[in-house]
C-alpha cells in the first residue's frame, strides 16, 4: 500500500492542528486562569462559531498582575527555546520536537502582546483593571 502526497499533506496539517487545538490552546488558556487571585471564579471554554478559547473572569487585576497573566502563555515557548538553545548538535530529535511549539508558545500569545502594549501605554501605574463584555476597563 503506498501512502501518497494526500497522506503526507494530512498528517502534516491535521495532526498538528489536532495537537494544538486540544493541548496547547487549553494549555495557553489554564496559564491565564491560574495567575488570578485565589477564589476569583474563572471560565475556561471555547467558541466553536469563533473557533478561539476563552479566559474570562470579572474579578479585577492590577496593573501589573493584568500584564503577567497576559504574558503567562509564554512560559510553555521559553521552556521549549531554553531546551532547544542549550540542547546539543548530536540530540537533533530533541532540537526537531522542541523548535515547533516554541515557535508557537512565543507566536501564540501574539493577541495578548497587544493587550500588554495597550496597558503600558494607557493605563496608569496603581489602576485596577477588569474584562467586561465591552472590553477591558481600569479604574483607581
Amino acid at each position: 500500500f503506498h501512502r501518497g502526497p494526500m497522506h503526507s499533506l494530512l498528517f502534516a496539517c491535521i495532526f498538528p492542528f489536532i495537537i494544538g487545538f486540544f493541548v496547547a490552546m487549553p494549555l495557553h488558556e489554564f496559564l491565564h486562569a491560574i495567575s488570578y487571585p485565589k477564589g476569583a471564579k474563572v471560565y475556561i471554554g471555547v467558541s466553536l462559531k469563533q473557533l478561539r478559547a476563552y479566559a474570562a473572569s470579572s474579578a479585577a487585576l492590577s496593573r501589573g498582575r493584568y500584564i503577567m497573566m497576559s504574558l503567562a502563555p509564554l512560559i510553555p515557548g521559553i521552556i521549549f527555546l531554553a531546551v532547544f538553545v542549550v540542547c546539543p548538535i548530536s540530540m537533533k530529535w530533541l532540537m526537531t520536537i522542541c523548535v515547533v511549539p516554541s515557535f508557537m508558545g512565543l507566536i501564540s500569545p501574539a493577541p495578548d502582546y497587544m493587550d500588554v502594549l495597550i496597558i503600558l501605554r494607557k493605563v496608569p501605574k496603581g489602576a485596577m483593571i477588569q474584562a467586561t463584555e465591552n472590553g477591558l476597563v481600569w479604574y483607581l
